[in-house]
């Protein structure tokens, strides 16, 4: 019996003799936002970083929402590792790393409970494809839509918009060129919108409507990750175009979305 309450006190002795990193002290880590960056070729600067995935050396610090102060048990030089998480397809509780943006990283050498202010950096991965309708230049990509460069714009000297009028009941935009795509491929939408009334987002595969999403008016420019990898592969080599249905709500006299930014985006 004294035997083994001697082997006990041993093993709870080792244990709490077990060096904690920093001695349990943190260094603490503060992110208030973020930057991207997007070359004229990729459409505009706008994105929509909710949260920040994070490593900090071997440790999974999993995800935060943005502005963060999160403490970390590490000693000496920490190497950080940072990725964009996004609310795919417009849903609060579907929150994913977006694997279109590059991740970044930053390495430190602080003493323990210092404070590292951060804004962590990102673009888009190499190897993607990109079809944008960014309103910047004559010409459009889309039929049904009109270029407005009015105070409503969300970015550059130029958006899209869509009126249906009082005598109308619906309008398409709709790609004046389809896209061949094949499954298994990355394929997002990204689009800034704003609307005073809801709107259809879907896939017109070879000439047949296809809807993806419904959204809801939305007063305040918003922006949107929808993720189309599934329908395409689900009709993989088939010709593909985007498009964007507004059906006016009923007692409405008009509706009007306003559009920027559209990239059909595939790797």
């Amino acid at each position: 019996m004294l035997l083994g309450i001697f082997a006990l006190a041993s093993v709870l002795s080792v244990s709490s003799c077990k060096k904690m990193p920093n001695d349990g002290y943190p260094i603490y880590i503060s992110i208030d936002s973020t930057r991207f960056e997007a070359t004229s070729a990729q459409g505009g600067n706008t994105s929509d970083i909710v949260d920040i995935w994070m490593e900090a050396n071997s440790d999974d610090l999993g995800a935060s929402q943005i502005p963060i102060t999160v403490p970390v048990l590490q000693e000496n030089v920490v190497k950080f590792l940072f990725q964009a998480g996004i609310r795919e397809n417009g849903a609060s509780n579907n929150r994913k790393i977006y694997p279109f943006y590059t991740l970044d990283t930053l390495t430190v050498d602080t003493p323990r409970l210092s404070t590292i202010h951060y804004t962590p950096r990102f673009k888009y991965v190499d190897g993607l494809n990109f079809n944008v309708e960014a309103f910047e230049t004559a010409g459009l990509l889309y039929s049904g839509l009109a270029k407005i460069n009015d105070a409503n714009v969300r970015y550059g000297i130029g958006c899209g918009k869509i009126y249906v009028a009082p005598t109308e009941t619906e309008k398409i935009a709709s790609m004046d060129n389809a896209i061949t795509l094949a499954g298994g491929q990355q394929v997002y939408l990204e689009v800034d919108y704003k609307s005073t009334n809801s709107m259809e987002i879907g896939l017109l595969v070879n000439g047949d409507e296809l809807p993806i999403i419904a959204l809801f008016q939305q007063t305040e420019w918003n922006k949107l990750y929808l993720n189309l990898s599934d329908p395409v592969s689900a009709y993989s080599g088939s010709n593909f175009k985007i498009y964007f249905k507004v059906v006016k709500a009923n007692g409405s006299t008009d509706a009007t979305v306003y559009l920027d930014n559209i990239k059909l985006i595939y790797k």
